[in-house]
């Protein structure tokens, strides 16, 4: 087959996106059973790779117009307008040159509405994530944009055909909140493959008592709730520390206000609790791998999520793990025998979760064990690449049927 996945953007180091490491991950597990793959992407670091292209879309002066008319009307159709012809022109670059079997797409902002329209092969949908779901995050205000995206990506919803995601939870959420029943539907984990042993985790490689948590500060993956629980952490653990790798994006509050990283850590944490906390920023994936290697703990603290690499990259490195039980991560591992669940948002029960975990090194080694044959078992790429193809091929057939 000749299958193109649209990422966000290329390759999986230029950016800290769960969709992006989807799309690396299957990328080379499709390749490797012998597809041609390619990957549009909006932006890349990548030259003279002739299996990556980039949108590229000059708007005419008509349509700045119809874009700044569109946006009065319903604010946030630009970037929907702009967004999707610049994809149906990579699409049309990649046309050009290949004959294309089919395309997957996340359903950010509707795309996939226009998309489906302007072609004659099936585009897949990926629920990666709605916007009603990560868009909603902690206290911050919604505004009329959100609203709009809303509606854009319901639409979308309605007029899909195929649609795949990587847990139950997220394939019926979209299909039970708008009364939905898609023709084809399939759930396919996000694939990854474990690292060799001597990379893992193990009882010898870590530092006591240290927490590791990977993921942006923002409302969303609850980095402001890790600071909390951790500052309660402190009280029975004096000597814990807390490496924290992402980038700061702020959580916002529901006064619109904007709180960052270093603010909430000045009036969370104890002057001595500073000296236990490091800010790493956004470090690239193989420094991820030496830290989940090095921490006693790994913690997970998104207010929601559909299936988040921070979790199964965890288990595929052996690394004991703390993660919130909410959306679709109660099907990633099963709790107290491959990770460690708490009550998603309760701060409370998650440092009262790290306490009992840092001081229960048997428990610690069994989750250890349990994850890495979790992750070898259920989130093998090349297994889950198959079970992808099976879905493309169903959507294939259905398409020509139905054309």
């Amino acid at each position: 087959m000749n299958i193109v996945l649209f990422s966000p953007s290329w390759p999986q180091n230029d950016n800290a996106n769960g969709i992006v490491t989807y799309c690396a991950n299957m990328y080379s597990a499709l390749k490797r059973q012998g597809h041609n793959v390619y990957i549009l992407c909006g932006h890349t670091e990548i030259k003279n790779d002739p299996t990556v292209y980039t949108v590229d879309y000059s708007i005419s002066p008509f349509e700045k117009l119809w874009c700044l008319f569109g946006d009065r009307l319903s604010e946030g159709y630009r970037n929907y307008y702009l967004g999707a012809k610049a994809i149906l022109a990579g699409i049309r670059q990649i046309e050009s040159e290949h004959a294309i079997d089919i395309m997957e797409i996340e359903e950010s902002f509707g795309w996939h509405y226009f998309l489906q329209k302007q072609v004659d092969f099936p585009i897949a949908l990926r629920l990666h994530g709605p916007h009603y779901v990560n868009g909603t995050m902690g206290d911050r205000q919604l505004e009329t944009v959100d609203y709009n995206r809303f509606k854009r990506e319901k639409r979308c919803f309605e007029a899909a055909k195929y649609v795949n995601a990587p847990c139950r939870w997220m394939l019926n959420s979209p299909q039970e909140k708008y009364s939905l029943k898609w023709p084809l539907q399939s759930v396919f984990f996000n694939p990854i493959d474990v690292l060799e042993e001597q990379e893992c985790w193990s009882p010898d490689s870590y530092v006591k008592n240290q927490i590791l948590f990977v993921g942006r500060f923002d409302a969303h993956k609850g980095g402001d709730l890790v600071i909390k629980a951790f500052a309660r952490v402190l009280q029975d653990i004096p000597d814990a520390s807390l490496v924290f790798a992402g980038p700061d994006k702020g959580v916002k509050l529901a006064t619109g206000e904007t709180i960052h990283l270093d603010a909430m850590v000045d009036g969370v944490l104890s002057e001595e609790g500073k000296q236990r906390f490091t800010y790493l920023g956004l470090v690239d994936k193989d420094t991820i791998k030496t830290l989940r290697r090095s921490s006693h703990i790994t913690v997970m603290a998104s207010r929601n999520e559909n299936f988040p690499y921070s979790v199964i990259e965890s288990l595929a490195s052996a690394a004991p793990i703390i993660a919130a039980k909410v959306g679709g991560v109660p099907e990633v591992f099963i709790d107290q025998k491959s990770g460690v669940f708490f009550e998603g948002s309760d701060v409370e029960d998650l440092a009262d979760k790290i306490v009992s975990l840092l001081g229960d090194a048997e428990l610690v080694n069994t989750l250890s064990k349990e994850a890495y044959l979790r992750g070898k078992d259920s989130f093998n790429s090349d297994m889950l690449a198959t079970e992808a193809c099976k879905f493309y091929q169903q959507a294939i057939a259905m398409h020509k049927k139905a054309s």
